[in-house]
């Protein structure tokens, strides 16, 4: 959600038609993905090509300060 609240979990098909459906209400928004360490680069990867098929023009990646 736009204001970082989680409404998940998502399957990659319905945060492809969310993630569509604010664009076309929204388009042009920069969507940020935050996460942490425990996460599977491959997800991270997975889910950048999710946003980009749902049309995000540009996904930034958001970290923690620790490494």
């Amino acid at each position: 959600e736009k204001d970082g609240n989680q409404q998940g979990p998502f399957t990659a098909s319905q945060l492809q038609v969310e993630v569509a459906s604010w664009l076309s209400i929204e388009p042009g928004t920069q969507v940020i993905v935050k996460g942490d360490g425990r996460v599977d680069y491959n997800s991270v990867i997975r889910l950048i090509n999710v946003l980009k098929q749902a049309g995000a023009p540009s996904v930034g990646l958001m970290t923690d300060n620790e490494v």
